[in-house]
């Protein structure tokens, strides 16, 4: 799963948000920050010229937890879609397996650890970048709160 999140940090989270999505070039260039748990990764830098910004995030975890909620420095240039929660604490979060992970990998981090696992986070990652692919209006792109 950490293959999949590097994907998506090299596709969408690129300096430049020049990429083109199967041929076609973003019009509405968009950064999702899964978890983010990096000194500074509240603020969306001016430098960064997107046009919205979305957070997905947990804060169940007893060392880690993501940054809530995400601010842009330039709100003229940027728009926060949201600050989506998960919720490891009960089901259907806690009920993600980590089974097959090494004890090393997940201690002090099971919620993290699960959000890397989560369909209902990469269910709503998908639905975000294919929006911005179609060049859909983000503005009114009906996004439904995560249960």
């Amino acid at each position: 799963m950490a293959s999949r999140l590097n994907l998506l940090v090299t596709a969408v989270l690129a300096s430049s948000f020049e990429f083109a999505c199967t041929g076609i070039r973003l019009e509405n260039p968009l950064t999702v920050q899964i978890d983010s748990v990096g000194r500074g990764d509240g603020k969306i830098p001016p430098n960064v010229h997107v046009h919205y910004a979305a957070n997905l995030y947990q804060d169940d975890g007893w060392f880690i937890s993501g940054e809530n909620p995400i601010r842009a420095a330039a709100p003229s240039r940027t728009q926060v879609m949201g600050n989506w929660r998960f919720d490891y604490s009960r089901p259907p979060g806690s009920e993600i397996s980590l089974d097959d992970l090494p004890w090393y990998k997940i201690a002090f981090r099971v919620a993290h650890a699960k959000m890397d696992r989560d369909p209902r986070v990469w269910a709503l990652v998908e639905d975000l970048i294919a929006s911005a692919c179609r060049g859909d209006d983000l503005d009114r792109v009906a996004i439904q709160p995560v249960r």
